[in-house]
């Protein structure tokens, strides 16, 4: 089995950004976990990990952009999508309650 080179600073940063494991990421780069996890604790102590901190340390590291992994930014238009979808069903509610003079929302607290 072939293990990526990757540097300390991108094995780092990736388990920062919280895409994997430690187990995961010595899998995958053949150093030992406790190795990485020992290499993380000893960044945090020289530098305040941040959000500004996770994106220098995910600088370089493939499938980062802007400091965010790929599948939180697709997570976060996926949210903004279904909150505009929200608005507009509520809007169609409303619409139909006006037009229809009858209450369509449930009552809270209201028993079946």
């Amino acid at each position: 089995m072939d293990k990526k080179k990757r540097t300390r600073k991108e094995i780092v940063g990736e388990y920062l950004a919280g895409g994997k494991t430690y187990r995961e990421l010595a899998a995958e780069s053949g150093i030992n976990f406790r190795t990485i996890n020992r290499w993380v604790l000893a960044d945090g102590r020289k530098r305040r990990i941040t959000r500004s901190g996770i994106e220098a340390a995910s600088a370089g590291v493939p499938g980062f952009e802007d400091g965010l992994p790929r599948d939180v930014r697709q997570l976060q238009a996926e949210l903004r999508k279904t909150q505009l979808h929200n608005k507009l069903l509520n809007a169609m509610i409303d619409i139909a309650e006006e037009q229809m003079g009858v209450s369509i929302r449930k009552k809270p607290g209201s028993k079946r």
